[in-house]
């Protein structure tokens, strides 16, 4: 299964070019991990084209006028979140990883269309949990406060021998 996450963007300032903003995408693919940078311009070429044959998800507007680092933040997460929408359907992932420059073999092709993720399978924050949790807990055991008793072995032995049973 692959998944993706845009890490960062930055400002793109060089000579004789407009300055624009680059968003580098991290794809998880085949056990090994590729970094991209793309231009939001390339990402709504990209939304133009699957818009045109296949049902799209909303896509964050391609201008935005305040650079302030909450906007392009919450447009960061809009094109996060569209991306890997879109590369969950079975019918658009093939476009999307070779948009980033990778190609799924044949056999790999079929692995995913048989491979769906439940959401069971998401964490709180949205991304993917690829393994059996180690220890499930229903709230932080730190904050559990508990008057005069001892979970901690090593604790209450070592009060017991300087206080013995006064506790």
């Amino acid at each position: 299964m692959s998944t993706l996450y845009i890490s960062q963007y930055r400002l793109v300032e060089v000579a004789h070019v407009k300055p624009h903003y680059v968003y580098v995408v991290d794809i998880f693919h085949s056990g090994k991990k590729y970094s991209v940078e793309k231009r939001y311009s390339a990402f709504h070429s990209l939304h133009r084209e699957l818009r045109a044959h296949y049902q799209t998800p909303v896509f964050p507007p391609k201008r935005v006028r305040n650079t302030q680092p909450k906007v392009l933040e919450q447009r960061r997460l809009g094109l996060e979140q569209y991306l890997q929408q879109m590369l969950k359907s079975a019918a658009t992932r093939k476009k999307i990883l070779s948009f980033f420059g990778l190609n799924l073999s044949q056999e790999q092709e079929d692995i995913y269309l048989t491979d769906d993720v439940s959401d069971e399978e998401i964490d709180e924050l949205g991304k993917p949990v690829n393994h059996e949790p180690i220890f499930k807990h229903k709230q932080d055991t730190y904050l559990e406060i508990e008057t005069n008793k001892f979970n901690d072995t090593l604790s209450a032995s070592v009060l017991s021998v300087f206080y013995g049973d006064r506790l």
